[in-house]
């Protein structure tokens, strides 16, 4: 069979290898030889090798022995036929890849096995038995997980955004911080919103245009292997201030059978979140700084916060326990004639008087109380006496 035309018949001439239903089929062959005598071989473009002729020893490659072949056969390349491939081999910390593959005579990639962080010795053999091909080096490889998650995550109000601050994970997984995801929701957390930005290893950022609600944040550290777990959560809001207050100022005037003085006082609630508290200030809303009832007037007195007087004759002021020189005491005005207590005129809104000034936050609203003085000569005519007032509340 050594002609490989499916027959034992001896030939002068040459004749055509039989390669239908044989699995040299379709090849195209390169290079033809004898084996000796008694077989021969050919090599397929591919690599491949096909062998016919006698093998009653193996000669054939195909893995049989004693058995010839009048028509090719494939060569045996698989273990542990000297044809077969390379198996190579990497192990990391002496656990073995998978997926392991030579990609060129510079590159192997593999799949790594599970592994605590940290660095590992890897070793590689190509799996020929050559100790040539083998090679290993020592914390040559570094494992990473994603990081831990930041802490001390806090808020501050500044006007229509918020501004957040945190503490870097102290594990960043072995693999260095590239990132942080930012969310806010403003649902509690039912439904978060993902904070748009730049790349930044910055453990600070201000989240704008914001709306006046109390938001719920989260953050979370990113590296090489991904987003880790998010923080404890922090709520916040933008920078506000709230003010309520009665703007109109009305006192009953009887001034009959002499000079009669009367007061009342206006609760001012004011609350922020600003840090540095806020100033409240006080005016009229116009010029206009007279108590008035129909025709009749009542003019302001001519005292000042820092040099405020008593009432006289016709006259109005205001006073704040406390502010200015108006002293602190808290005793009930019902009586202004009775009392020594000292007033300033109220200023018209282009020059407004400060009546309190905080430094700290005070999110739940506190009271300042102005009290509003008159006194009345028997010239006045009796009844309410009104004006119109305007407080203003601004944060630091």
């Amino acid at each position: 069979g050594q002609l490989g035309n499916g027959t034992t018949t001896n030939s002068s001439v040459p004749v055509a290898v039989k390669t239908t239903g044989t699995p040299m089929a379709g090849k195209t062959i390169t290079q033809i030889t004898s084996g000796g005598s008694a077989n021969s071989l050919a090599l397929a473009s591919d690599s491949t090798m096909y062998a016919w002729g006698w093998g009653q020893y193996g000669q054939l490659g195909d893995g049989t022995i004693g058995t010839d072949a009048k028509v090719p056969v494939a060569v045996s390349t698989a273990p542990p036929s000297a044809l077969a491939p390379s198996m190579p081999k990497v192990t990391f910390d002496g656990i073995e890849a998978t997926n392991v593959a030579v990609v060129n005579n510079t590159t192997i990639t593999a799949t790594t096995p599970a592994h605590a962080a940290g660095l590992v010795d890897v070793a590689i053999d190509l799996g020929d038995g050559d100790e040539l091909y083998k090679t290993a080096k020592t914390s040559s490889y570094r494992y990473a997980t994603v990081p831990d998650a930041p802490t001390n995550l806090a808020t501050a109000p500044l006007d229509n955004a918020v501004r957040l601050t945190w503490t870097a994970p102290a594990n960043n997984g072995g693999s260095p911080i590239t990132d942080y995801v930012i969310q806010y929701s403003a649902d509690g957390g039912i439904t978060w919103s993902t904070y748009s930005h730049i790349a930044s290893t910055s453990t600070a950022v201000t989240i704008p245009f914001l709306t006046p609600t109390t938001y719920t944040f989260r953050v979370a550290a990113v590296n090489a292997i991904g987003t880790g777990a998010y923080s404890a959560t922090a709520t916040g809001q933008i920078r506000y201030i709230t003010l309520s207050a009665p703007t109109s100022v009305d006192i009953a005037v009887t001034p009959a059978g002499g000079t009669k003085m009367s007061s009342k006082s206006a609760n001012v609630l004011v609350a922020t979140n600003a840090a540095t508290g806020y100033k409240l200030s006080l005016s009229t809303q116009s010029t206009n700084r007279n108590l008035t009832n129909g025709s009749q007037t009542i003019a302001p007195t001519a005292g000042t916060q820092t040099a405020p007087i008593a009432l006289s004759g016709s006259a109005w002021g205001y006073r704040v326990n406390g502010i200015g020189n108006f002293g602190s005491t808290t005793t009930t005005e019902n009586d202004v004639a009775s009392s020594a207590y000292t007033w300033a005129g109220v200023p018209d809104h282009t020059v407004p008087h400060v009546i309190r000034t905080t430094t700290v936050a005070n999110p739940t609203a506190e009271t300042t109380t102005v009290w509003y003085g008159v006194s009345a000569t028997g010239s006045q005519q009796s009844g309410i006496y009104t004006a119109t007032v305007t407080y203003t509340a601004i944060n630091n």
